[in-house]
């Protein structure tokens, strides 16, 4: 999984609940005064521009552009996305 972060946003939390549950994350600095949420690589994996927000490897799959989403999918199965509701 990458998660998209950023200092003194909301990532705090998501950062925080991937080092408690262990689980496996790349770290990918998102440099918001340097507009990075604007370009184009970053509006593909979040419409919105917001952080955080993340991958999943191998597919890359959209995770999540809701701050207070990832929260609820970090302490799902192995396949976050196969383990939400329909």
């Amino acid at each position: 999984m990458q998660l998209y972060w950023s200092p003194r946003t909301r990532s705090f939390t998501a950062l925080w609940l991937m080092e408690e549950t262990g689980q496996p994350y790349e770290r990918v600095l998102t440099d918001l005064s340097a507009g990075a949420q604007r370009k184009a690589e970053y509006l593909a994996i979040n419409p919105m521009g917001k952080v955080p927000s993340a991958t999943r490897k191998p597919s890359s799959r959209h995770l999540w552009a809701i701050p207070c989403a990832p929260n609820i999918f970090i302490g799902c199965s192995s396949d976050p996305v196969a383990a939400s509701p329909q």
